[in-house]
């Protein structure tokens, strides 16, 4: 974090079309920015970034979400974006974005790495591939419902970083 207590965070989705989790990237973008934070969104564009930019929110372009070999290219690309904008909190979104966060980390030094919070929407399936949205420092369920559902993907049952 700078000196005068301004913290850059970094918010990772596939895109910000239109839908829940893009609206809420958005609001809380927004929320963010006029608290006086720096705020980048990570993602591979689309029609709410003209959005994002009117509220004082840095669109950055990222292929994280795409499903494709793409998203390796990705990890490096936000590996080097973590470093450069000395990222100090990412708030991810989606799947496929938390295992670029995971894998771009794992090339940080400890001490360059930012806190990670993994903001979860809906109820994905129960698989290994999911499990990546329980390896954050907070996870925050948007429901009641979700939370529950999180209860089944927690391999040890330890919900104690979940919120609501």
């Amino acid at each position: 974090m700078s000196q005068r207590g301004r913290m850059t965070v970094l918010q990772l989705i596939p895109a910000m079309d239109s839908g829940g989790a893009e609206y809420c990237v958005l609001e809380q973008s927004r929320v963010l920015a006029e608290s006086g934070q720096r705020v980048l969104v990570g993602s591979a564009g689309g029609r709410l970034e003209s959005v994002l930019s009117s509220a004082g929110v840095e669109p950055v372009r990222l292929l994280c979400g795409a499903k494709s070999p793409r998203w390796l290219w990705a990890v490096l690309q936000l590996r080097r974006l973590l470093l450069r904008e000395r990222v100090d909190v990412v708030d991810v979104h989606s799947r496929l974005p938390a295992w670029c966060l995971r894998l771009a980390l794992r090339l940080l030094p400890p001490e360059r790495r930012p806190v990670v919070v993994h903001t979860v929407h809906g109820m994905n399936s129960r698989g290994w591939y999911s499990r990546v949205m329980l390896r954050a420092d907070v996870v925050v369920a948007v429901s009641e419902s979700v939370r529950r559902h999180l209860e089944g993907l927690s391999a040890d049952g330890d919900m104690r970083r979940v919120q609501v």
